[in-house]
């Protein structure tokens, strides 16, 4: 088996696959899974992702694939993991000349780590 980091950036497009069935979501929970396993791995995130699980379970309930209830139950338990938060101050400088250098978005060059 490939062994994992011990420290791992989770992007909100695959944190959310812990609470909502999507293509992969089988998939991520084991990576998950493993992760998590003893000795666990740091799990980071840019504080978006926490607002960007909340616009995907947003839509969830627009599209009647989740109630809001169902949806406020998936933020509370998100908020209960162990993820390292960095605000996105400390990261905008990096973002920009990740996004330029890439051509990604600054939101999603926000889930790079160096180091």
């Amino acid at each position: 088996m490939t062994r994992l980091p011990t420290e791992c950036v989770v992007d909100a497009s695959a944190g959310i696959k812990l609470f909502v069935v999507e293509d992969y979501s089988e998939e991520v929970q084991a990576v998950f899974d493993q992760l998590t396993a003893d000795p666990p791995a740091a799990l980071f995130v840019p504080d978006l992702f926490f607002i960007e699980c909340a616009n995907i379970l947003w839509k969830k309930v627009r599209r009647g694939e989740h109630t809001a209830d169902v949806a406020a139950s998936n933020l509370a338990d998100l908020r209960i993991m162990e993820l390292q938060t960095t605000p996105t101050a400390y990261l905008m400088e990096r973002a920009l000349e990740v996004a330029c250098d890439q051509g990604v978005t600054a939101y999603d060059a926000c889930y790079t780590r160096e180091g």
